[in-house]
């Protein structure tokens, strides 16, 4: 299953998403904190950062795989870490986008 990400699915689709994946055993692909101004957009409708809105409503309770992570924080990657999921870390991607950071922060600041 890969639903894009936060921004282009409703939670209600996000969740039936994950249900369809638990009921295949397959695993489910999401971009997630790409760029700033999604972490910003999720805060402002969801209270949340995208990480947290995500596990809040179950899309990490599952085999999981997030690609991007550049803006996740220590209590985002902690969410990440305690549900098993994996992240794809694509800097070449992520330098396209302009943003100020190329790589997830667990990739490259944590392992130095």
């Amino acid at each position: 299953m890969a639903p894009h990400a936060l921004y282009t699915n409703s939670p209600e689709t996000l969740t039936a998403a994950r249900a369809l994946a638990n009921k295949y055993n397959a695993p489910i692909l999401i971009h997630l904190a790409e760029t700033k101004q999604e972490n910003d957009d999720a805060h402002a409708k969801y209270g949340k950062s995208a990480a947290a809105f995500l596990d809040s409503i179950g899309i990490f309770n599952g085999r999981t795989v997030a690609a991007h992570g550049v803006w996740l924080d220590d209590p985002d990657i902690a969410i990440l870490k305690s549900r098993g999921t994996g992240v794809a870390h694509c800097p070449s991607s992520n330098m396209k986008t302009g943003e100020r950071r190329g790589a997830c922060p667990e990739a490259s600041s944590r392992r130095r």
